[in-house]
């Protein structure tokens, strides 16, 4: 499912208004109409973007069970060349995807295991594939890049990896104590011990529908 967002966007200087199309269309925008100059003597573009519901993953305690005696197992598999063979739960992957392909939805992954592995971020895109993850499940920045150069969090990793392809943004993480913006809706998994079970799947649809409801009952 994809909401197409339409907008004006308008300034005194045309120079400006092509830069600003220039890197609008380089995140996914299209313009409607070209550039044209109103009465009020502002040049103005009218564009439109294709949004989708785009879902956040954090892996332990979602996909990968958060026990010490498997995050050791995982942690060896990585020190030893192997981290695309981690296997995740394969209950979880076949709850996450049936999300994604009901809704249209795209996936980005969060979790904290993308800082071991900051320079080479195909590997976590190898390891979702590699588990049963197709490349249209995938968001065009489906690795959500660490932000800053002190220290590693994730809740600020993700505040600043809003897209404007998004209509709705879903968190799942077990942390509930991430600090989102107003762009975000965090959702803790019921059990954590079960990963992505079906009662999960059936609360995020209904964040889903929400959401939805919202937003055309706004446009009505």
């Amino acid at each position: 499912m994809k909401y197409i967002h339409k907008a004006i966007f308008s300034h005194k200087s045309r120079s400006f208004l092509e830069q600003k199309v220039g890197i609008l269309m380089e995140n996914g925008w299209d313009c409607v109409k070209q550039i044209y100059q109103s009465s009020d003597g502002h040049f103005n573009v009218e564009m439109e973007i294709s949004q989708y519901v785009t879902i956040y993953c954090s892996i332990t305690d979602v996909l990968y069970p958060g026990d010490d005696e498997k995050q050791k197992f995982a942690l060896c598999l990585y020190k030893n060349g192997q981290f695309e063979n981690i296997k995740f739960i394969s209950s979880s992957v076949k709850n996450l995807i049936g999300i994604l392909d009901e809704n249209g939805g795209r996936l980005r992954v969060h979790s904290s295991w993308r800082y071991r592995i900051i320079g080479d971020p195909e590997m976590m895109t190898n390891l979702f594939k590699n588990n049963g993850f197709k490349s249209h499940h995938l968001h065009n920045d489906f690795f959500v890049r660490p932000k800053g150069l002190t220290g590693y969090m994730k809740d600020r990793d993700i505040n600043f990896s809003n897209s404007d392809d998004s209509f709705i943004n879903i968190v799942i993480d077990k942390d509930k104590n991430l600090k989102l913006g107003d762009y975000f809706i965090l959702y803790n998994p019921v059990n954590i011990k079960e990963g992505l079970s079906i009662t999960d799947v059936e609360n995020i649809k209904g964040l889903i529908k929400e959401r939805l409801d919202n937003l055309f009952l706004k446009l009505d």
